[in-house]
């Protein structure tokens, strides 16, 4: 065969896979509508991540944001553990904020806590070392029978 012909068979199989690979990516975008980058399950419920692993990531958190997703947040991962305070400065949606230890177990948890559009914000730091933090949309944590001592896997 000449190589007209490899490149021609080469260029149809693309095609065809891309035709095929098409309504999965917008089914699949369709049912998470935000990005993420891995699921974790709490209790039970898998829950759509954005991961916040870097400094500059977990500083911009979920700002901005005007919705997100009923089975959709953001997990932050620390390097170490620590008492690692969270606010909601310029956040939107009021969220529960669930602090984890490094066996990945709930260890703390602060519920519907609102959005703050002020320079003068409240903090909230946990009562023990965290070094997960899981943030989702509020009412998510009783919706889910989520309390201390509930496990969290990440896939």
């Amino acid at each position: 065969m000449n190589s007209k012909k490899i490149l021609k068979i080469i260029l149809i199989s693309l095609v065809f896979l891309m035709v095929l690979a098409v309504p999965y990516f917008i089914l699949a975008r369709e049912k998470h509508p935000e990005p993420y980058e891995k699921i974790v399950k709490i209790e039970n419920e898998e829950v759509y991540v954005e991961v916040a692993d870097t400094p500059e990531e977990r500083t911009m958190g979920l700002m901005g944001r005007k919705s997100m997703h009923d089975d959709h947040g953001m997990l932050f991962m620390f390097m170490e553990d620590g008492q690692h305070a969270f606010w909601m400065k310029n956040t939107y949606i009021p969220l529960d904020i669930i602090f984890l230890g490094k066996d990945m177990r709930v260890s703390d948890m602060k519920k519907n806590f609102e959005p703050c559009a002020s320079s003068n914000c409240r903090v909230f730091t946990p009562r023990t070392n965290v070094k997960y933090v899981l943030e989702v949309n509020a009412g998510f944590a009783d919706r889910n029978g989520i309390e201390y001592g509930s496990q969290m896997k990440i896939y």
